[in-house]
């Protein structure tokens, strides 16, 4: 399967990317890592409610070397925004098993987590009806990838409640803050809705919720629930996870999915489905098209 936006394009994963996925992972920790030990408003009670008490021992060190890399000055005013800081300080700086990681599927070995992965996306091809999407993000106009998105419409039933999800997504540190998450969960929730739940495909309860989570201390990931209309249900402490909740309702209402972006999606099956965010309509079209000759020309 392939989704393509004017600017993306969410193909299947391989075993072939994941050295990429790994690279990407490490890159994202040690960005992750330093931004973490920047920011003023953490405290040691921050860390060690965290369980980073370890980390927070190299904070004045990542903050030294900061100052010599971009200036005290520009550092008071821009801790957070640095988004290239990571490649100017050197990753042996502070050992692997110490640095914060945001996305736990993939973390120190990074090029076996990334393996598993890639394997469990594959594996979720296989059931049917397919509810699980794990899917690499492409920059088209680069043609590289750069991060990954995951989505599913697998109910659970927790305290009474009946939920579907989960989602996720990561990038690259380079192509951070130019909107690709907000375009990328907006795109698949829509999907999400439009395709596998109205047209039947992996049935779900009436009065189900959307639900993800994110790390405590990830504060772009928190701002990302809030755009899409979700609310802080609770606080998991055994992995430092805040859980957000969000009705289809929500969803549709929200900033994140006010843009309209439109999204086209060639089908393993040979359909193939239009659409935008923000509109109601999905137009389903029936080919034998090949899917390499997939090219959408409208613009967004």
């Amino acid at each position: 399967m392939i989704i393509e936006t004017e600017r993306l394009r969410f193909a299947e994963l391989t075993l072939k990317d994941a050295s990429t996925i790994a690279h990407i992972a490490k890159d994202m920790a040690w960005n992750d890592t330093i931004q973490l030990l920047l920011r003023k408003d953490l405290t040691e009670e921050n860390f060690v409610k965290n369980g980073e008490t370890l980390l927070s021992t190299y904070r004045k060190p990542i903050i030294s070397l900061a100052e010599e890399n971009v200036g005290k000055r520009y550092l008071d005013f821009r801790a957070g925004d640095i988004v290239d800081l990571y490649k100017k300080i050197s990753m042996d700086v502070i050992p692997e098993k110490y640095w914060h990681i945001n996305f736990s599927q993939l973390k120190p070995d990074f090029k076996e987590s990334a393996k598993r992965f890639i394997q469990g996306a594959i594996k979720r091809r296989e059931s049917e009806p397919r509810y699980g999407f794990w899917l690499a993000i492409i920059d088209k106009r680069k043609n590289k990838l750069i991060g990954a998105t995951t989505i599913s419409t697998k109910m659970l039933d927790k305290d009474g409640i009946a939920q579907i999800g989960h989602s996720g997504q990561f990038i690259h540190p380079e192509f951070q803050k130019q909107g690709y998450i907000s375009e990328t969960k907006a795109v698949m929730v829509d999907f999400m809705y439009k395709y596998l739940v109205d047209m039947n495909i992996t049935p779900i309860a009436e009065n189900s919720v959307f639900y993800t989570t994110c790390h405590s201390l990830n504060q772009g990931s928190q701002a990302l629930q809030r755009k899409s209309g979700a609310v802080s249900v609770g606080y998991i402490t055994d992995d430092n996870k805040v859980k957000y909740y969000a009705t289809r309702e929500n969803l549709e209402c929200s900033r994140l999915m006010s843009r309209k972006v439109l999204w086209k999606a060639a089908l393993d099956n040979g359909k193939i489905l239009t659409s935008a965010v923000s509109e109601k309509k999905l137009s389903v079209y029936n080919t034998i098209q090949q899917l390499k000759h997939f090219h959408p020309k409208d613009k967004c």
